[in-house]
């Protein structure tokens, strides 16, 4: 037989399959077929026993202000479940679970060796169990958690800069620069708890030239501890920088009754930087220039310094005054 034959013969061949698989009642009969072993195969694999694993993150409550768990703890578990593809299916997972401690701090056992012992399967097993009784989890990962812990005295002390924060020339804080938190609760033994005054934050080393909003660490130093986040957010305005000036008069405080004092001159001119977006709202009101009797003690001088007082949130800089001392007259008045 020819080459040419064979070739033929398979050509034919192949045209009457396609023509047979495209008779519509062919078509119908492996589409019902195809259907048919889909819904057996859900059928039968929906009682299969798989294992499907799953993540959950954690939040911890109940721990006492005055209780520092030396070890992290985790914030999140991995966990495994078993039972029937369609419980499995039909399982919705929770994003976060919540975790009280203070059974397990407050345990006879947790009191005599100061350590907390935490099982992490135990805890999930309790939680699905809530959910459901098809499922079992079989692992967890960690499996358990376990730390020593301290009981330390407190003291709640102001978050502080370490450094000023610098910005460029020609440029000012709109006001004050802000710290949230601003102040932080601290542990430690009580006779370093009485020395520290305040918390500092990481000096930033950049030179800024408009607002911002920036997260920095804390510094703690031995031998204190914290139980809350170790970041702070400072945030600050910034606006180009001008000079503002005002006189204002000279202000007399404690002159006994019988006592009148006299300056040479009565008003001092202030100076001082102020932000382009403050420049109207400083007033003179804001100010007062006073000389306080009290501290004249030296009766043979005749020239006196003017102190200065801002009252206002709005940031200035930069303030001085001229003169900064005046010339004054005592009189007694009979």
């Amino acid at each position: 037989m020819k080459i040419s034959s064979i070739f033929n013969n398979i050509k034919s061949t192949i045209k009457e399959v396609i023509a047979f698989f495209k008779k519509k009642d062919v078509i119908t009969f492996l589409f019902f077929l195809l259907f048919s072993f889909i819904l057996w195969y859900m059928n039968t694999s929906s009682d299969d026993e798989i294992e499907k694993n799953y993540v959950i993150y954690t939040k911890y409550v109940g721990i006492p202000e005055n209780i520092y768990i030396e070890e992290k703890l985790p914030d999140h578990i991995k966990y495994t479940l078993r039972g029937k593809r369609k419980e499995l299916n039909k399982y919705k997972q929770s994003d976060t679970i919540t975790i009280n401690l203070s059974n397990y701090l407050s345990s006879e056992e947790s009191k005599v060796n100061n350590k907390v012992d935490i099982s992490f399967l135990e805890i999930i097993n309790t939680f699905i169990a809530k959910k459901t009784s098809e499922l079992t989890p079989t692992e967890t990962q960690p499996l358990s958690f376990s730390s020593a812990f301290k009981i330390l005295n407190t003291k709640n002390v102001p978050i502080l800069l370490k450094e000023n924060i610098k910005v460029e020339s020609q440029y000012i804080f709109v006001d004050s620069i802000k710290i949230i938190p601003n102040n932080i609760t601290i542990l430690g033994p009580q006779s370093s708890l009485d020395t520290i005054q305040a918390i500092y934050v990481k000096p930033l080393h950049d030179t800024y030239n408009k607002s911002n909003k920036i997260t920095s660490e804390l510094i703690i130093p031995n031998p204190f501890v914290i139980n809350t986040n170790n970041n702070v957010e400072i945030s600050f305005l910034i606006d180009k920088s001008t000079e503002k000036s005002f006189d204002i008069p000279i202000t007399l405080i404690n002159v006994p009754e019988n006592i009148n004092i006299r300056t040479f001159p009565t008003s001092i001119n202030i100076k001082f930087s102020v932000s382009i977006q403050n420049y109207n709202n400083v007033l003179p009101s804001m100010f007062e220039a006073n000389i306080d009797y009290n501290t004249i003690s030296n009766v043979s001088k005749t020239t006196q310094k003017v102190n200065i007082q801002y009252n206002s949130n709005i940031y200035i800089t930069n303030l001085t005054s001229t003169p900064k001392e005046v010339e004054y007259v005592i009189e007694t008045m009979q």
